[in-house]
């Protein structure tokens, strides 16, 4: 927390990186089916089936440094004391009415 207004600059340190891998794969199956009733009727006759299955992957990582790169922080209003203490007593009365009302309908 900033103790008073003003600009703060903040130096960034360090680096990045992002591997990304993508996978993909296809599979297809076909046969051939004739007519085998000489009278023209509807009997079939057909080959087995015939697979071809495609695989493909794709890698990609790529990465960066922080070096010579900081940001500005603009502190406009530091807010009281008595302001943060009231806004954290808040913040730990939710939680406890949270729990509170969970025991009550647990024991109901």
């Amino acid at each position: 927390m900033a103790p008073s207004r003003g600009a703060y600059f903040v130096d960034l340190i360090g680096g990045w990186t992002s591997n990304i891998q993508q996978v993909s794969s296809t599979a297809t199956g076909s046969r051939v089916c004739r007519n085998s009733d000489p009278g023209g009727g509807e009997i079939l006759v057909c080959s087995a089936w015939a697979w071809d299955i495609d695989e493909s992957s794709y890698d990609y990582v790529s990465g960066g440094a922080f070096e010579g790169r900081g940001v500005e922080i603009r502190v406009l209003a530091v807010p009281e004391p008595a302001t943060l203490a009231l806004g954290l007593v808040g913040l730990l009365v939710i939680p406890a009415a949270a729990h509170r009302r969970w025991r009550e309908q647990a024991a109901a």
